[in-house]
């Protein structure tokens, strides 16, 4: 099934990116700069002009690319993302109707919640990640807090990840991370320095490598560039 692959490849490569720019002509180019960087798992929040349209281009532009739609909140949206050939959705609310729309697509669903119980009721609606959002306000001891009465759940912390602490929040549980600003600076963009958006995204799998690589890794380190082939 195309849901259970896209799940896999989103805890295999550990990284979803999330693209949201505020003009439609730069997401193409700016999601082939972080592809190019390594990053296989990309979300094109609908928050984006001219959003549905970038991800049909990069279905074609990038079949590899495990493309998804982020910043959905109605079953209206689900159906365009289908349409437009989101592999999966992502969504900053607990909607429990969301899930069924997209798992009718066969698509894989990241579904936004914070509390306790908003975990717990996107668990039973059945997604099959969950985001947790605004991680910033809590950091990975939140996280690692959450995990022990629900040790099975596939936590995405998302909101404030980035190159400084990316290995702690998959250290704490995490089984992937939703990284934006950390990888999408804007001046760059605006600039049109794609070759620095491609550097961070080296940068940022390299930092975690050891946690893409299958193994427990360690805590995360501080703000120093990741070394060229750091070891778990």
């Amino acid at each position: 099934m195309a849901r259970e692959s896209t799940q896999e490849a989103l805890i295999r490569e550990r990284v979803m990116a999330i693209l949201r720019v505020e003009r439609g002509d730069l997401a193409v180019p700016v999601a082939v700069a972080l592809h190019a960087g390594g990053i296989a798992c990309l979300e094109v929040a609908l928050t984006t002009p001219g959003a549905l349209e970038a991800m049909d281009e990069l279905n074609r532009r990038l079949p590899d690319l495990h493309l998804g739609a982020g910043t959905v909140c109605t079953t209206a949206e689900v159906e365009a993302s289908a349409r437009a050939g989101a592999r999966f959705i992502v969504t900053p609310v607990t909607l429990p109707e969301l899930v069924d729309a997209a798992h009718a697509h066969d698509m894989a669903v990241a579904m936004g919640a914070f509390s306790p119980t908003e975990i717990h009721t996107a668990d039973r609606a059945g997604a099959d990640l969950i985001k947790l959002f605004p991680a910033a306000s809590v950091g990975p001891d939140y996280l690692r807090a959450v995990r022990a009465p629900f040790p099975r759940l596939r936590l995405v912390p998302t909101g404030g990840v980035g190159l400084h602490n990316a290995s702690d929040w998959l250290a704490a549980g995490a089984v992937a991370l939703g990284v934006g600003g950390a990888l999408t600076d804007a001046s760059a963009i605006t600039d049109g320095r794609y070759d620095e958006l491609t550097d961070r995204a080296r940068r940022l799998l390299a930092r975690i490598a050891p946690f893409r690589a299958g193994g427990g890794g360690g805590s995360g380190g501080g703000e120093s560039d990741p070394p060229s082939s750091p070891h778990p």
